[in-house]
């Protein structure tokens, strides 16, 4: 228990770390129901792709952390911005 609040503070700031890193990550996902339904994409199957994302974002966030922390690891700690395009 003598280390737990170095721990403890050492996991905020991972967790905090990895939170501003997914920003970075982040896209916006929009799709239009109608031009979709006029592709042939019908209401079950914009359920099921809505279902696989809602299911891969913790996943995506987990591993985030994990990226997060293996750079803090390495000493790596200088931003990283990925330019679209």
């Amino acid at each position: 228990m003598a280390v737990y609040p170095d721990f403890r503070r050492r996991g905020r700031a991972l967790y905090f770390y990895a939170r501003a890193s997914a920003r970075f990550l982040a896209m916006p996902l929009e799709a239009n129901a109608e031009a979709l339904a006029q592709r042939g994409v019908g209401e079950a199957d914009l359920a099921a792709a809505r279902t696989a994302i809602d299911r891969a974002l913790p996943v995506l966030a987990t591993m985030m952390m994990h990226c997060s922390a293996m750079r803090l690891g390495l000493g790596i700690t200088s931003r990283e911005v990925v330019a679209s395009g």
